[in-house]
């Protein structure tokens, strides 16, 4: 009950427009400090709670979304806390729950690209997807927000790096090689954040087809 009651007050402040000048401070930051308490309350028994579940991750993805540089001001054990609820979200299985991990990685990404900013968490959900990749674990409903999310978070990190982070979770497997080389191929001929308004689409769509490979090479 206590979670439920944080997070629900975290969610009356979405209902306050930004630009509401009777909009007071200390409720915006109700809504952070609020989360930091639900996060730390949220172990995988209590989101098992539909009812529960379902309110902390619309505040999750809320307060992200909204307050994303206060929210990524939070100490290294509430992060460290944040990242397995947002694992928690994206390997669940629930359409709606996971939709809402990979939105709130997409939404920090912005974020830090917007800011010209790096944090550790950024690594940590290209390792989470990278391994939801080399594992084809993600369902083809969900593979949409996978790419939205995995298109900001490599535009931010670098080629490089993310190409670093998916040759540790697909060296381990033969078989995934030829799924890894056009997996560079394609980060290596995609101009991330480019002007051009088809080049996310463009992305999405020929990572769609490297999930697929990825999915036919490991059932065969």
């Amino acid at each position: 009950k206590l979670v439920l009651s944080i997070a629900t007050w975290g969610l009356l402040d979405m209902c306050f427009d930004d630009d509401d000048e009777a909009r007071p401070d200390h409720v915006s930051q109700f809504a952070v400090k609020g989360f930091r308490v639900v996060i730390n309350f949220a172990t995988n028994d209590i989101l098992d709670i539909p009812e529960l579940r379902d309110t902390v991750f619309q505040l999750l993805k809320e307060v992200a979304s909204t307050y994303t540089g206060e929210f990524l001001s939070v100490s290294s054990d509430d992060a460290g806390k944040f990242m397995q609820v947002v694992e928690y979200a994206v390997e669940s299985g629930i359409p709606d729950i996971a939709q809402c991990g990979y939105s709130v990685m997409e939404a920090i990404a912005l974020h830090c690209h917007r800011n010209n900013t790096q944090f550790d968490l950024l690594k940590d959900f290209l390792e989470n997807i990278s391994k939801t990749c080399a594992t084809s674990s993600v369902p083809h409903q969900l593979a949409p927000a996978l790419c939205n999310a995995l298109y900001m978070l490599i535009g931010v990190a670098g080629v490089e790096q993310s190409l670093s982070v998916f040759h540790d979770q697909m060296s381990h497997n033969q078989l995934l090689a030829a799924p890894f080389d056009e997996l560079c191929q394609l980060l290596n001929n995609t101009d991330f954040f480019s002007n051009r308004r088809d080049a996310k689409r463009n992305f999405c769509t020929d990572m769609k087809t490297v999930l697929a490979t990825i999915r036919g090479t490991l059932i065969m």
